[in-house]
């Protein structure tokens, strides 16, 4: 499933998911898929931070 993460990110996402909702937690890419939810996190955090930043610059 490695193999897929590299070469085709939106067939590893939809495969993992399947994986998940099937329970079938031995076949799961795990080492990816904690980047990927570690991504997400940073990537909110950014967000909110540049929203938060747009909006203190606005009204000052």
């Amino acid at each position: 499933m490695s193999a897929t993460y590299k070469a085709d990110f939106n067939l590893w996402i939809e495969e993992t998911a399947q994986l998940l909702r099937s329970h079938r937690w031995h076949e799961i890419d795990v080492e990816h898929l904690i980047e990927e939810v570690e991504g997400l996190g940073k990537s909110e955090r950014r967000t909110i931070a540049s929203q938060l930043n747009r909006s203190l610059n606005i009204h000052w």
